[in-house]
């Protein structure tokens, strides 16, 4: 993306959490060059408190379940950019799906990328999408009534 950067300046990756491969990825970015435009935050148990502050949150994964922090980032309003893998589909819904990139494609990930942080339309749309898709179809009021739908449900078969 930072490549490609077509002026102004180039955007910052943030990676939070942390694991094994840690010394391994710090020797990566110092070998191309990248020690200015990556930040390792490590493990955090405060992401939260700082999600709104990112102009997009991506989710890299060749294989994944529900991603909670897909969720939480589109709860925050942060646009998703995510691999089409495991429950991110659904997660990212009809109205996203051009957030969505194939899994193990880089150039495909930095064109969505970059397409995202170089269209403030887009991104303002995103930023209202993301939280409106996350309270409709994930959020507490849509459990509870599936939950209810359920039991009735039970309770009718069982008479």
């Amino acid at each position: 993306v930072r490549a490609n950067w077509g002026g102004g300046r180039p955007p910052v990756l943030v990676l939070v959490g942390d694991g094994p491969d840690r010394s391994r990825l710090e020797q990566v970015i110092r070998a191309v060059n990248l020690t200015d435009g990556v930040i390792l935050a490590g493990w955090r148990s405060d992401v939260s408190r700082f999600l709104g502050a990112f102009d997009l949150f991506v989710l890299s994964s060749d294989s994944e379940g529900t991603s909670v922090s897909l969720l939480e980032a589109m709860a925050a309003g942060v646009p998703p950019v995510a691999t089409a893998v495991g429950g991110n589909p659904a997660v990212i819904g009809p109205l996203m799906k051009d957030q969505l990139v194939p899994p193990q494609d880089p150039a495909a990930l930095a064109s969505v990328i970059a397409g995202s942080l170089q269209n403030p339309g887009r991104a303002d749309r995103l930023r209202h999408l993301a939280p409106e898709r996350v309270a409709a179809e994930f959020g507490l009021a849509r459990m509870i009534g599936e939950y209810e739908q359920l039991y009735t449900q039970l309770l009718e078969a069982s008479s």
